[in-house]
């Protein structure tokens, strides 16, 4: 049941993600991809990694 709960968690995150950056591009959510999304942010983890707690963006 935690497995299901942590995959509806990681979904519901991209969403909001997508949202966020459609809002921020006066865009359609709707016109922006799932599977991109994830390209996008597998991406950008090596970099957030490497930050000190301090330096991370507060969303």
């Amino acid at each position: 049941m935690q497995e299901i709960y942590g995959l509806l968690l990681g979904h519901w995150a991209v969403r909001s993600l997508i949202c966020q950056a459609a809002w921020g591009a006066e865009i359609s959510p709707l016109r922006l991809s799932f599977t991109g999304t994830l390209r996008v942010i597998r991406r950008a983890l090596p970099k957030f990694q490497r930050l000190e707690p301090q330096e991370l963006p507060f969303f």
